[in-house]
């Protein structure tokens, strides 16, 4: 028995992965772990975050570039915090104030995907797919459900990143 398999040519490029990372250290850290194992399977990997959340994962980032092709940018963008009522700086939810202040959080990231998108579209390489990260309250729409959208828009997949896991999401909508 002959299988005769008819792939198109795919011409030989390297995967970017585009990673947003929720702003929260228990996010923060698996997704810069995942940045570096697809790092160091050859693709390349841009992770978008705010200077705040940057300076605190560049030492790594920077340690794994070394090690390895180097193949991960650590994009900076500014989130408009103080436009919905949060503290100069607060870019993590380990720096919020109060708790009462987590929907202004909320808030600030739904405006942080216009800083996303005008980097994705005027300086960032072809995007083959997006990670973006989901918030404490994913059940009623909260963290980069956006991402989504941008992906659908840029035609590449996307994967939300939960590190709670299926189960707890699974058990969460029950």
């Amino acid at each position: 028995m002959e299988i005769t398999k008819n792939y198109p040519k795919v011409q030989a490029e390297t995967l970017h992965f585009l990673i947003l990372p929720w702003l929260a250290p228990g996010h923060l850290i698996p997704t810069t772990d995942i940045a570096r194992l697809l790092a160091k399977h050859n693709a390349a990997v841009t992770i978008i975050t705010t200077p705040v959340n940057a300076a605190r994962i560049k030492p790594t980032i920077d340690r794994s570039n070394a090690a390895a092709a180097g193949n991960i940018s650590l994009v900076s963008l500014y989130l408009p915090a103080t436009e919905v009522g949060l503290p100069e700086g607060c870019e993590n939810i380990d720096l919020l104030p109060s708790m009462p202040l987590l929907y202004n959080f909320y808030e600030a990231i739904k405006l942080f995907r216009h800083q996303v998108s005008r980097y994705i579209h005027e300086w960032a390489p072809r995007v083959s797919c997006i990670i973006g990260g989901m918030g404490y309250v994913w059940a009623v729409g909260m963290g980069y459900v956006w991402a989504v959208d941008m992906a659908h828009e840029l035609g590449v997949p996307c994967f939300i990143f939960h590190g709670f896991g299926s189960f707890v999401a699974r058990s969460v909508l029950f």
